[in-house]
C-alpha cells in the first residue's frame, strides 16, 4: 500500500513538474514571439481581430499587434508623429493615398478587398426622406458627410453628389456639416442632430456594429453606382516596416481560403472580394465607358459585354452602366444629351475608326451588332489608349 502510495506521490510530482515545463515553456515562447504591428480602422475591428487570432494560430511565433483606431489619427500618427507600423488598412483610397503621396507605402504590397456602396442614410424617425430627391426638401436643413479631405467615405460621397448634380444646391440652400470622422457623422444623425448623411454600406454595420445603434438609423436609398468609381479597402506594407516578410504573409494569409472565409462573414470577403487584380498603384484607369440603357433583358446582354473590358484592357478601362428606367439613372442620362440608349468613351460618342484600311464614321447609340460592333467600340478604346 505504501508502495503504491509513494508511486502515485512520484508520478503526481512528475505531472506537475511536466504542467510547469510546459506553461513556463509556452510563457516563454510567447514572450519571445515577433511582433506584427497592423493599423486597423476601428470600423473593421471584428474581423481583423478574428483574422489576427487565425493568423496567430497558423505562425506560433508571432503576435498580431493591431491598433484600432480612426483612420485619420492613424494616419496622422504616421504623417505627425513618425510611427511605424508594418501594415496599414485603408478604407478606400484617400488615407492610403496620402501616406504614399509621402513616398511611404511599398506600393508593389498593396492589395485590395472587399467592396463599399455608398448609401443614404436618416435618422429612423424621420419621414421626410424616402430618396436622394428629398435632400432638396425645405424641411431638410442639415446634411452631414465625414471631411472629404480626409476620409474616403467623404470624398466618394462628395464625388456622387456632384455627378447626380446634387452638391451645388445643397451648397447653396443646407447646412453641409463636414465631420473628423465617419462615426462621428453617424451619431450626428443617430442622435437627430442631422437630418441625413452618406455613408458605406457595410462598415461599421457588419464589421463593428457596437459602433453606433443600427435602430437610430434608417437607411434610404443606395447612390447609383455609375456616381462613383468602384470602392475598395486597402491593405499595404510600409517601406520602414520592421517585418517585411512577415507582413507579406500576413496579407498572403489575408488572400487564402481561411483569410477569406473569415472577411466573408463580414461582407468584405466572398463575391465583393476583387482579388490580387485591383491593386493600388496597378494599371492606372484612361478609359472610362459610361453606358446609358434601360438594362431590361433586351439590353442586358450589353451590360454582360462591357463588364468584360476592364479584366480585357488590364484594368486600363472602367465600366459603368447606368439604367435610366430609374429616378437617378434619367438624370444622367438627360446630362449626357443622348437622345437614346447609346455609350459614351471619355464623354465622347462618335468615333473616326480605322477598319481594313479605310476610315469608317461610328456613332455608338442604340443596339450592338446592330447599329456597331464589339469590334468597333475595343478599336475606339484602343484609340483612346494610345492618345
Amino acid at each position: 500500500m505504501k508502495k503504491n502510495l509513494s508511486l502515485i506521490i512520484i508520478l503526481s510530482i512528475f505531472l506537475a513538474f511536466l504542467m510547469a515545463m510546459t506553461y513556463f515553456s509556452q510563457r516563454v515562447n510567447r514572450k519571445n514571439r515577433t511582433a506584427l504591428n497592423v493599423y486597423v480602422p476601428c470600423g473593421l475591428t471584428l474581423p481583423f481581430k478574428e483574422l489576427g487570432m487565425a493568423f496567430e494560430q497558423a505562425h506560433s511565433n508571432i503576435k498580431v499587434e493591431g491598433v484600432f483606431d480612426n483612420t485619420v489619427i492613424l494616419t496622422k500618427l504616421i504623417l505627425n508623429k513618425d510611427k511605424r507600423p508594418d501594415l496599414f488598412i485603408s478604407p478606400g483610397e484617400k488615407e492610403i493615398g496620402l501616406l504614399d503621396k509621402e513616398g511611404l507605402l511599398d506600393k508593389g504590397s498593396v492589395k485590395s478587398f472587399g467592396r463599399y456602396e455608398l448609401i443614404l442614410i436618416a435618422p429612423s424617425s424621420s419621414k421626410d426622406i424616402n430618396g436622394l430627391e428629398d435632400l432638396l426638401k425645405d424641411s431638410v436643413k442639415i446634411v452631414t458627410i465625414a471631411n472629404p479631405d480626409f476620409n474616403s467615405v467623404g470624398d466618394y460621397a462628395v464625388m456622387a453628389l456632384k455627378n447626380l448634380g446634387y452638391w451645388d444646391k445643397l451648397q447653396k440652400t443646407k447646412s453641409i456639416m463636414f465631420t473628423n470622422t465617419p462615426i462621428e457623422a453617424l451619431t450626428f444623425i443617430a442622435t437627430g442632430k442631422a437630418d441625413a448623411g452618406i455613408h458605406y454600406n457595410v462598415c461599421p454595420f457588419q464589421t463593428d456594429s457596437g459602433k453606433v445603434s443600427q435602430g437610430a438609423i434608417k437607411v434610404i436609398a443606395q447612390l447609383p453606382s455609375a456616381s462613383y468609381p468602384v470602392i475598395y479597402n486597402y491593405i499595404g506594407i510600409l517601406k520602414s516596416a520592421k517585418n517585411n516578410k512577415i507582413a507579406q504573409s500576413y496579407i498572403d494569409f489575408m488572400f487564402s481560403a481561411k483569410g477569406q472565409e473569415i472577411l466573408a462573414k463580414y461582407g468584405l470577403g466572398g463575391n465583393n472580394n476583387p482579388g490580387a487584380g485591383a491593386v493600388l498603384g496597378a494599371a492606372k484607369v484612361k478609359v472610362t465607358v459610361q453606358a446609358y440603357y434601360p438594362f431590361n433583358e433586351e439590353h442586358l446582354y450589353i451590360k454582360d459585354y462591357l463588364e468584360t473590358l476592364p479584366q480585357k484592357f488590364n484594368g486600363q478601362v472602367k465600366v459603368e452602366c447606368v439604367d435610366f428606367r430609374n429616378d437617378e439613372g434619367y438624370v444622367l442620362w438627360r446630362k449626357t444629351g443622348l437622345a437614346c440608349g447609346g455609350i459614351l468613351i471619355n464623354g465622347k460618342n462618335k468615333f473616326s475608326i480605322n477598319k481594313d484600311g479605310q476610315v469608317k464614321e461610328v456613332e455608338f447609340l442604340k443596339k450592338i451588332d446592330l447599329f456597331w460592333s464589339k469590334e468597333e467600340l475595343e478599336a475606339a478604346i484602343k484609340q483612346e489608349l494610345n492618345s
